[in-house]
């Protein structure tokens, strides 16, 4: 755990939310908490008892679902139809020396999509974007995140650009359920159905009224710092659920549906070893 957080309290909470996403996945035998070295410790048995010992690789993806922060967040977002966006943006491509060759604008006005990127690129862009938003006059509260998976865009793998407004006004203290199930659309893939808690329920109520009566926007549903879908919104929601939608894996689905069940954790984690014991 970071420095700079309350220690007693925050590993405690941090604990809470590791046990409730062990809890049906892994067996362990321990979980200690160690408030002076700001570090919690962790002996797993694994997914199951069978006497197969654990790849490294499967190490890595425990340790991965284990510390992954869990954020979750539903967000209005800008698109090129907006002048307030339209406008800086414009006079940003026509000024700004490299980004026009890295960034591809995108042509729909309606899209939340401001623009395409190779994996490549991303971070040259992050850096010309972080002028783009100081010199020209953007909205305030604005921030840019990135698709977490590219999309195929005139037969290229491209990352989408998104510009999100404000905080989340839904985010995962909303989330009642989470659960996995498979796809109408693809018998390969899954998706993962939310459930709001009363509060939740009311804003994503009337978050979704606002984005369908003006011209059915798209909301943004970043996790981890990632867009993992943007929908367009074309009717209220007002029945306290929803649906993530990502080409999802039945597997990814599970184990995104388990994260997002436990919750966030209040700080960030840093593995600072792992490693498999071998039974004599």
């Amino acid at each position: 755990m970071p420095s700079g957080y309350p220690r007693a309290g925050t590993l405690d909470s941090i604990k809470n939310v590791l046990e409730r996403r062990m809890d049906g996945l892994l067996f362990y035998s321990d979980l200690s908490v160690n408030p002076g070295r700001r570090t919690l410790t962790l002996d797993l048995i694994g997914k199951s008892l069978q006497k197969n010992v654990p790849s490294e690789s499967e190490l890595a993806e425990m340790t991965g679902m284990l510390t992954t922060s869990g954020s979750l967040g539903f967000y209005d977002v800008y698109s090129m139809r907006d002048e307030e966006i339209r406008l800086p943006m414009q006079q940003a491509v026509s000024e700004l020396n490299g980004l026009p060759e890295l960034l591809k604008i995108n042509a729909s006005p309606y899209s939340a999509v401001i623009g395409f990127a190779a994996p490549g690129d991303m971070a040259a862009i992050d850096s010309l974007l972080e002028v783009v938003f100081s010199k020209y006059r953007f909205p305030a509260g604005i921030t840019r995140v990135w698709s977490g998976r590219p999309a195929l865009v005139a037969g290229q793998n491209l990352h989408e650009l998104y510009f999100l407004a404000g905080t989340a006004q839904v985010n995962g203290s909303h989330i009642l359920e989470a659960a996995a199930a498979p796809s109408q659309q693809n018998p390969k893939e899954a998706v993962i159905n939310l459930t709001f808690n009363e509060i939740g329920t009311k804003i994503f109520g009337d978050m979704t009224t606002a984005a369908a009566e003006n011209g059915n926007r798209q909301i943004a549903i970043v996790f981890n710092g990632y867009v993992l879908s943007a929908p367009n919104v074309i009717n209220p929601i007002t029945a306290g659920k929803s649906q993530l939608a990502g080409s999802f894996t039945p597997s990814q689905a599970i184990s995104l549906a388990h994260i997002i069940q436990a919750g966030q954790y209040p700080c960030p984690l840093k593995v600072l070893s792992a490693h498999i014991i071998h039974e004599q």
